[in-house]
């Protein structure tokens, strides 16, 4: 599905169409293997899946992980899904990107089969070792970073994606540990950090729950120091979890001293943030379409319009951090894995 994509956008400058008869045939392939191998609700349920699976569901699942991952591979190679940066690059900057992308979407596929060749071997009774896996996916990694430095070695990586070829391989192997998540129904004896895990609390459905986020499991921090929270609240009893309504919330942004000053004392804190009542987060109304949906509210205390990388700005009268962005992506893969 990556190679496929990466030859439309070489040809195109977009992602695939739909329709397009190599990724048609691929989603064939893995729905035919899939009901083959699970082709009633029992079966898929004891393999380890919820009681809510069923092969349909599966099969929707792993579709949407295949193009999903596909999809997120190339905005990270060529600048977002419209693959801006791939459209005006010049020759060598072209080949830079499509080199990344290739070699990116290797190292995700060869990470993906090595945890998940573990998690198979010890389901059926076998053993994996995990220090030889760790060392066989980091030697990996390395040689990837490496192949992405001498294809770039003429360009800057860094000023066409914002990410250097470390960084990108990093964000890859994040990438594929989520992949192993969603394709197995238990990732023993794996412990990734994606997926239903003991740091990620499942709140019960139907009720609204803030989600305080600790900066040193998380990484996310407030404006001003404090931490992050979020509010979720699952889809009630009976309704599909993975409709989704995602808030985040407005506040202006600060850019200077005085600006920083004169913001509202509410837009610097998260935790202080109530659930909404109004709109769509009105359950009680019946003309609400999203009322029997999950509903997430992201606050914002950050004044950077979500899109802060981690940096500070430093005034006179005190620090301004910079994390909208890490906040919203980490909210945002908090809630991947309660679903």
């Amino acid at each position: 599905m990556a190679k496929q994509s990466r030859h439309c956008y070489e040809a195109t400058g977009s992602a695939c169409s739909a329709s397009d008869p190599a990724v048609t045939r691929a989603l064939d392939r893995l729905e035919k293997k899939v009901l083959a191998a699970c082709p009633d609700d029992a079966t898929v349920r004891a393999t380890g899946y919820g009681p809510l699976m069923t092969p349909a569901t599966l099969v929707a699942q792993l579709e949407e992980s295949c193009t999903g991952n596909a999809a997120s591979l190339a905005a990270r190679a060529f600048g977002g899904p419209h693959a801006a940066s791939l459209a005006a690059a010049a020759p060598s900057e072209r080949t830079c990107l499509l080199k990344a992308h290739k070699h990116t979407a290797r190292l995700l596929g060869r990470e993906f089969r090595r945890r998940s060749s573990c998690i198979n071997r010890v389901r059926k009774g076998g053993q994996c070792d995990l220090i030889a896996l760790d060392g066989k996916i980091a030697a990996e990694a390395a040689r990837t970073t490496q192949k992405i430095s001498a294809a770039c070695k003429d360009v800057v990586l860094r000023d066409l994606v914002a990410l250097d070829p470390n960084q990108l391989v990093a964000r890859t192997q994040a990438q594929a540990r989520c992949a192993v998540a969603e394709g197995h129904p238990s990732t023993q004896p794996l412990s990734l950090d994606c997926g239903p895990r003991p740091q990620v609390s499942v709140p019960p459905r139907g009720q609204a729950v803030q989600i305080v986020l600790d900066e040193a499991t998380w990484g996310t921090r407030c404006a001003l120091g404090d931490p992050y929270a979020l509010w979720i609240r699952l889809a009630p009893d009976g309704f599909p979890v993975e409709n989704i309504v995602f808030h985040l919330s407005g506040g202006g942004f600060c850019l200077t001293e005085p600006d920083c000053l004169a913001t509202d004392p509410k837009f610097w804190f998260a935790t202080d943030d109530a659930f909404p009542q109004g709109g769509w987060f009105d359950t009680s109304r019946a003309d609400n379409p999203f009322k029997d949906w999950t509903l997430v509210y992201l606050p914002y205390c950050t004044q950077d319009g979500h899109t802060g990388g981690g940096k500070t700005s430093v005034f006179s009268a005190g620090t301004v951090d910079r994390y909208g962005g890490i906040n919203a992506r980490t909210a945002l893969g908090y809630v991947r894995d309660v679903l």
